[in-house]
C-alpha cells in the first residue's frame, strides 16, 4: 500500500519499498539507510464555560477538553534515504519494522493519554473580549499540555527505537531481527517499562 496523503507523507504502518525513500543519503553516515517519521497528533476542541457580569465587568471562565484525539507516526519519504547499492531486502524489512514500532508506540501514547483540560479565565468590560481571551487561554493551555505529552511520547519512541537497534545490531542480527518481527509488542513494552 502506498497511500500518499496531501502533505506528501506516507502512512507508517504500511510496508514501504526502497522507491519510497526519496531523501539524499548522508555520505558521512555509517548506516546504509535512514528512516524518518513525524510524530503527529490531532484533536478537536470542545469548549465549555460560563460568563458572569459583576459591576459592569465581564468574567469568562472557559474549559477546553480534547475530543477525537489521534496520535500517529507518519513516514517521511523526503527525509528517508538509502545509499546506492545498499538497499537489500533484509535492511528494508528492518526499516519497515522500525515504522511499525513507531506506530505501536503512537497507539500506546494515545491509550495512556492522561485526562487533559485546558483552562482560561479573562475579565474585561467588553463581554466578547472577555470570552475571546478566555478561549485563547484555554486552548493555549490545552495545546501546552499536548506539547508536554508529545515530548514524553518522543522519549518513548526514541527508547523503543534505540532498544530495537541495539538488540538487532541495526538489523545485522537476523535471529534477533526475526524475534522482534514476531514479538514486536512484547519487546516494545519491555523497552518502555521505565517510560
Amino acid at each position: 500500500m502506498n497511500y500518499t496523503d496531501p502533505s506528501g507523507l506516507l502512512a507508517a504502518p504500511a510496508d514501504h519499498t526502497w522507491d519510497d525513500f526519496k531523501g539524499d543519503p548522508d555520505p558521512k553516515s555509517k548506516f546504509d539507510a535512514q528512516t524518518f517519521w513525524e510524530r503527529e497528533w490531532t484533536y478537536d476542541n470542545s469548549l465549555d464555560g460560563t460568563v458572569a457580569n459583576k459591576c459592569g465587568v465581564w468574567t469568562a471562565t472557559i474549559t477546553d477538553t480534547p475530543k477525537n484525539t489521534k496520535f500517529s507516526a507518519v513516514f517521511n519519504p523526503s527525509k528517508s534515504w538509502v545509499k546506492k547499492g545498499k538497499g537489500d531486502p533484509a535492511l528494508l524489512k528492518h526499516e519497515n519494522l522500525r515504522l511499525k514500532i513507531a506506530d505501536y508506540v503512537a497507539q500506546k501514547a494515545l491509550a495512556n493519554l492522561p485526562k487533559m483540560v485546558g483552562k482560561g479565565e479573562a475579565t474585561n468590560a467588553n463581554k466578547k473580549t472577555a470570552i475571546d481571551e478566555a478561549i485563547k487561554k484555554a486552548t493555549d493551555d490545552l495545546a501546552a499540555q499536548f506539547e508536554a505529552y508529545g515530548k514524553k511520547w518522543a522519549a518513548m519512541d526514541d527508547a523503543a527505537s534505540a532498544a530495537y537497534d541495539m538488540a538487532t545490531n541495526h538489523g545485522a542480527n537476523a535471529e534477533t531481527q526475526s524475534d522482534w518481527e514476531s514479538h514486536l509488542q512484547k519487546f516494545v513494552d519491555g523497552a518502555l517499562k521505565d517510560n
